[in-house]
């Protein structure tokens, strides 16, 4: 493959993300139910992951910054046990953030394979998160990093991968994408013509309506397998 610039998804494809996210509101769950004991009979944390996500695809394509998704959601779910109170959503948004941010741990064979990769290619992170490559310490590894908060544009929106290639300065065919996401990274790669790893580290179903990616890896370090190809 003649590949210049190999760029990859932050949140689930570099980090467990899932576990990070789940780990945050049982933290946040607790403390909400010092103060609201009668949530306890409502709310999981699979309850708040599920109105989280309702809030996310009904706030698509209008707010983009995943904080601002995060607090409406913390707002619908204190609505949900039938209470109003902004102010503690609020609190609890950032009680989240604080300890989604402090448990933060690549997968263990992220930081070998962006050692073998980085004097071969251009590197590049492309994000619809809020992570930074700063929080892990392994911002020097990337020439550029492209989130969505801030470039106003996220996955699979075309443009955010033409900003990409841009800032690669290489051809579609000349960037590897490797992202975790069916409808972000594989669907968004597709529609440009970047070719797309699919990080699939728990062995997932490629959904009905989904392209076929270039290649499908289950550990983060068969991407140098695919490279040497």
């Amino acid at each position: 493959m003649n590949i210049k610039s190999v760029c990859f998804d932050l949140d689930g494809t570099l980090y467990d993300f899932d576990m990070v996210m789940r780990n945050a509101l049982a933290i946040v769950l607790a403390e909400l139910m010092k103060k609201y004991p009668e949530c306890s009979l409502k709310l999981s944390v699979d309850r708040m992951v599920q109105i989280r996500e309702e809030t996310a695809k009904e706030l698509r394509g209008k707010v983009i910054n995943l904080g601002e998704v995060r607090l409406e959601s913390f707002k619908r779910s204190l609505k949900y046990c039938g209470i109003e109170d902004n102010e503690y959503a609020e609190y609890i948004n950032r009680l989240y953030f604080k300890h989604r941010f402090e448990n933060l741990e690549l997968f263990d064979d992220v930081i070998p394979t962006l050692e073998s990769l980085r004097d071969k290619y251009i590197l590049g992170i492309i994000s619809n998160g809020n992570s930074y490559p700063k929080v892990f310490k392994i911002e020097h590894y990337f020439q550029f990093v492209l989130l969505a908060p801030e470039v106003g544009i996220d996955k699979p929106n075309p443009e955010i991968f033409h900003l990409a290639i841009k800032k690669a300065d290489c051809l579609p065919e000349e960037m590897l994408y490797v992202g975790d996401s069916q409808e972000d990274d594989i669907i968004g790669c597709k529609n440009v013509g970047i070719r797309v790893v699919w990080f699939n580290r728990n062995k997932e179903q490629l959904k009905h309506n989904i392209p076929k990616p270039d290649h499908e890896i289950n550990r983060f370090s068969e991407l140098l397998s695919i490279l040497k190809a």
